[in-house]
C-alpha cells in the first residue's frame, strides 16, 4: 500500500507546488484520507489493488485535486477580502454604533452611586500553650467557626446598632423597612478567606469613611465573638463533665449500697464477680471523667485568659482613596464591544441581502 500511496502523495505535492502551494498539512489530511479509503475497501473483501485502484478513482487525479484545492483557497481569499472590503465600505455603520454605545454606556455610568470598599485583615493565632500540654476542648475547624460568626454578626440587632451608630443609610431609614435596609447591609458584607490562617472582612458603601468604620467595627466584631464563642464552648464541655460525674457519682453510691446489703445477706461469704465487676466499671469509667474535667477545667481557664486560638488584626482597616464601583472604563469598553457586536451584523445583513439572487430576492 506504501508504494502507490507514496507515488501518489509526491505527484500531488509536485501539483501543488506548480500552484504555488506548500502546505505540509494539506499533504497529510490527504494521505490519511486515502488511506483510510483504501482500509475501508480491504475491509468491504476487496483485494489490496482493487481497494487502492477504488481509493484514487475515488479522489481523482493528482491534478485535479490540487486544482480543486486551489480553487477553495482562492475563493476563501476572495470572500475574506469581499467581506474587509464590505467592512471598510461600510465602516460608519460600525463606527457610528460603536461610538453611541460607548457614549451612552459612559453617560449612564456616570449616574451610577459611586462605592468605596474597605477591608480588614485578620489572623487566627493558635494557642500559646502546646497541644501537648493543654488539649483544647473546642474542636470545630476555623470555617465552621467563620460560618457561625458570620452569621451572628449579620443578625438583625447586630446590623441595626451599626447603622444607628454610624448614621448608615439616613435617607432610606427615613422611608424603606429596616430589614430591608439591614438586608442590604449584609450585602454589602463580605468575608473571604485568604488561606488557612488568614481572612478578610470587607464592607461597601457610597462613604468612603463609613466604609472603613464599618469594616473596623465588623473586625471587632470577628475578634470578639470568636473570643465568646470558645470560652462558652470550653465552659460548656465542662459544664457537660460535671453532670455526667454527678451521675455516675450517684450510680456507684446506689451500687455501692446494694453490695453492702448482698454481702450481708451472704453472712460474710465472698459477694458474686456478677456485681462486683459492673462496680469495677462504673469507678474506673468516673475516674476517666475527673481526668477529662482536670483537662476541661483546664481548657476553660485558657480561654478565659485569652491565651487560647485567638483572632488578631494584622492590618487594620484604611480609608480607600479610589471608589470600587462604577468601574466606567470597563463599562465603556463592554458598550463598545457590544455596539461593535451591532455594526457588524448590520454590515453582514446588508451584506448577505445584497448578494442574493435576483429570484430569490423577489420570492
Amino acid at each position: 500500500m506504501s508504494g502507490p500511496v507514496s507515488d501518489y502523495m509526491t505527484r500531488l505535492e509536485h501539483q501543488l507546488r506548480q500552484r504555488g502551494i506548500d502546505d505540509p498539512r494539506i499533504l497529510a489530511e490527504a494521505r490519511e484520507h486515502l488511506v483510510d479509503a483504501i482500509e475501508e475497501g480491504r475491509e468491504r473483501g476487496l483485494p489490496a489493488a482493487d481497494a487502492e485502484h477504488e481509493a484514487f478513482e475515488r479522489f481523482g487525479a493528482p491534478e485535479v485535486v490540487a486544482a480543486h484545492i486551489l480553487e477553495e483557497r482562492e475563493y476563501m481569499k476572495t470572500g475574506i477580502a469581499g467581506a474587509l472590503s464590505t467592512v471598510w465600505q461600510r465602516k460608519w455603520w460600525i463606527l457610528a454604533p460603536t461610538v453611541l454605545a460607548a457614549v451612552v454606556t459612559g453617560v449612564m455610568s456616570s449616574f451610577q452611586p459611586v462605592r468605596y470598599q474597605s477591608s480588614t485583615t485578620i489572623l487566627v493565632v493558635p494557642q500559646r500553650v502546646s497541644p501537648d500540654y493543654v488539649r483544647s476542648s473546642v474542636t470545630t475547624t476555623i470555617d465552621d467557626r467563620l460560618r457561625t460568626i458570620n452569621q451572628q454578626i449579620r443578625s438583625r440587632t447586630r446590623l441595626q446598632s451599626v447603622i444607628e451608630d454610624f448614621d448608615l443609610y439616613p435617607e432610606r431609614r427615613k422611608k424603606d423597612v429596616m430589614q430591608d435596609i439591614v438586608d442590604d447591609m449584609s450585602d454589602d458584607i463580605g468575608v473571604e478567606i485568604l488561606d488557612g490562617n488568614v481572612f478578610r472582612v470587607t464592607f461597601t458603601s457610597d462613604n468612603p469613611r463609613s466604609a472603613m468604620q464599618v469594616s473596623e467595627r465588623l473586625a471587632t466584631f470577628f475578634v470578639d465573638e470568636s473570643l465568646k464563642d470558645r470560652t462558652t464552648l470550653a465552659e460548656g464541655a465542662s459544664e457537660f463533665l460535671e453532670t455526667q460525674i454527678a451521675d455516675v457519682r450517684r450510680q456507684i453510691l446506689e451500687v455501692e449500697d446494694t453490695l453492702s446489703k448482698t454481702a450481708a445477706s451472704k453472712g460474710g461469704r465472698p459477694v458474686s464477680q456478677a456485681d462486683v465487676i459492673p462496680y469495677e466499671i462504673l469507678k474506673e469509667n468516673y475516674k476517666g471523667l475527673l481526668l477529662k474535667r482536670a483537662d476541661a477545667r483546664i481548657a476553660a481557664n485558657l480561654e478565659r485568659r485569652q491565651i487560647g486560638e485567638q483572632f488578631r488584626i494584622i492590618d487594620p482597616a484604611r480609608l480607600p482613596e479610589h471608589p470600587v464601583a462604577p468601574n466606567r472604563v470597563r463599562l465603556i469598553v463592554l458598550g463598545a464591544l457590544a455596539g461593535l457586536a451591532v455594526g457588524l451584523v448590520l454590515v453582514a445583513f446588508r451584506r448577505s441581502s445584497n448578494t442574493r439572487p435576483p429570484a430569490l430576492a423577489e420570492v
